[in-house]
């Protein structure tokens, strides 16, 4: 096991508040959303990253308690698959660029049917942001973009199998030139490029590709954390307990 980032256990909080813990990394993620607990029904995400930036609700994505969330979580981020999705503006700190970054969260489709995306910062598979992660029929697979014209460091490349009804951790880490693919803590297939990912002007979108171009996600979504600096996970781990440290 290589992880690189601390676990604990269940902590008791209100919603927003800090959850102590201690993540050596912190200063170091540039999102952390979905796991701050709002009332079922209601449709207000809050960014706990010590940037705190500003989360957009679009469609019906709301938070959710009848769907069984992972440990240590009590609702989720729950999309319907017609036009819902949580987006966070473009800015310059979430641009991984050559550097390391880690980004992860916890997803539990409604079925394997089809391609749905379950997060990006590009418009369309064919505008070539620098990442995206979607569910393709019965696997997870992953997209990275160095120059924008084209999916040219991974094309739809396996993380590893989806199921659907449940829960599952899903992590994309680079570490130097290798870009490794994480499903429930197991190893996908990696690719290495010295290149560095595509710097452009899209919102980073939770559970679609945005504008209006489909393929949006069906099911929950918990725990979204980007982490700009650091490839947390290098070989296969025991995923993170929830909710994760916000300092």
């Amino acid at each position: 096991m290589s992880w690189r980032g601390p676990t604990g256990g269940r902590r008791q909080h209100a919603r927003g508040a800090a959850i102590s813990g201690g993540d050596p990394f912190f200063s170091s993620v540039v999102l952390l959303c979905l796991q701050e607990e709002g009332a079922n029904g209601t449709n207000v995400f809050i960014d706990q990253s010590s940037v705190g930036r500003a989360l957009t609700t679009v469609g019906n994505a709301v938070w959710d308690n009848v769907v069984a969330p992972p440990t240590g979580l009590l609702t989720t981020g729950k999309f319907d698959g017609v036009g819902d999705s949580i987006t966070a503006a473009d800015a310059a700190d979430l641009e991984p660029g050559a550097g390391d970054f880690t980004i992860e969260l916890w997803a539990n489709p409604t079925n394997n049917v089809g391609a749905r995306t379950l997060i990006c910062k590009s418009s369309s598979v064919s505008s070539f942001g620098p990442w995206l992660i979607q569910r393709q029929g019965a696997n997870w697979t992953y997209y990275l973009s160095s120059a924008g014209i084209a999916w040219d460091i991974s094309s739809n490349t396996l993380m590893g199998a989806s199921t659907a009804g449940a829960w599952q951790h899903l992590a994309i880490s680079r570490t130097g030139t290798t870009f490794t693919p994480f499903v429930a803590g197991v190893a996908g297939t990696s690719k290495v490029s010295a290149l560095g990912l595509i710097d452009n002007a899209f919102p980073v979108c939770i559970g679609s590709l945005q504008l209006g171009f489909g393929q949006d996600f069906a099911g929950n979504i918990a725990a979204v954390r980007y982490t700009i600096g650091v490839g947390r996970y290098t070989a296969n781990f025991t995923p993170p307990s929830l909710p994760q440290p916000t300092s």
